[in-house]
């Protein structure tokens, strides 16, 4: 269990993992109880791999029992669709619920994701307030936006500078200081920092466009396989994963290396551009 905070509200997160060989009256029970701790009390969310299939809810009375005491303590069920397939079955193991529904300023989305982070699908569940309290703003770092046409009006700004000023100083400090302030003046004005869009300020800065793009296309290839269950399909999504974490590694490697570098440079008094 977890409890966190947003927009001055707290949620209880519970999950839960039941073995496929336990009982699973006994697990019905140990749910039972924790609910009935937090009866009519906090905002909660149930979720985990319960090995328990709801789609079997009419016809195995211990399915009905586990889903009707979830129900009964004014849980409603926030996923139906199979989160396990194989080429012989689909199953809906992994489930959602939650109390939320209680609440009228608050309102609730949830689904399956296809990944192929496990053999088994994500789900996933929005929670969206009506007041629209969000501030994600606050977190966003500042950064440069190095574009063909921000790069190009630096350089055409450098092109039409007379650096007589400064070539004409005798002191080498000064001299300096004088290129130093033109050079930086240009090139704040062509790259000025811009915050952080909230999309690209939660992504990880080694994962480029062209990384971004090799993902959707593995997770193509999965969803493909998955779809028509063929060996040849399955050998080329594994083929194809392999690679791309190898990449992964690597971009990762680099850019931490680069870092390092980058600080380094910095701590000897330079600047870097």
């Amino acid at each position: 269990m977890a409890e966190i905070v947003k927009n001055n509200s707290k949620y209880l997160i519970c999950g839960g993992y039941r073995h496929p060989g336990s009982n699973i009256l006994e697990f019905t029970n140990v749910i039972s109880a924790l609910l009935h701790d937090n009866k009519n009390r906090r905002k909660c969310i149930l979720t985990g791999d319960f090995n328990v299939d709801i789609s079997k809810y009419s016809c195995d009375k211990y399915t009905t029992q586990f889903v009707d005491e979830i129900v009964g303590f004014n849980f409603c069920p926030m996923t139906f669709l199979p989160t396990r397939v194989s080429s012989s079955s689909s199953t809906t193991l992994d489930q959602m619920y939650c109390n939320l529904h209680n609440y009228t300023n608050l309102h609730t989305k949830a689904g399956v994701m296809i990944t192929d982070n496990s053999d088994h699908f994500s789900n996933f569940m929005f929670v969206i307030t009506s007041t629209n309290m969000r501030n994600n703003s606050i977190n966003r770092p500042f950064v440069r936006k190095y574009n063909i046409k921000a790069i190009e009006k630096f350089r055409l700004a450098l092109g039409s500078v007379s650096w007589n000023e400064a070539l004409n100083q005798l002191d080498a400090n000064v001299a300096y200081n004088e290129f130093h302030t033109i050079f930086n003046n240009h090139f704040n004005n062509a790259l000025p920092l811009q915050k952080c869009s909230k999309k690209q300020s939660k992504s990880k800065p080694w994962i480029t466009s062209g990384i971004k793009r090799c993902i959707i296309h593995k997770r193509k290839l999965y969803k493909k396989w998955k779809q028509t269950e063929l060996a040849s399909d399955e050998y080329i999504y594994k083929k194809y994963k392999k690679i791309l974490q190898k990449q992964l590694k690597e971009f990762k490697k680099i850019f931490i290396r680069n870092c390092w570098m980058l600080k380094l440079i910095q701590l000897n008094g330079f600047d870097v551009y």
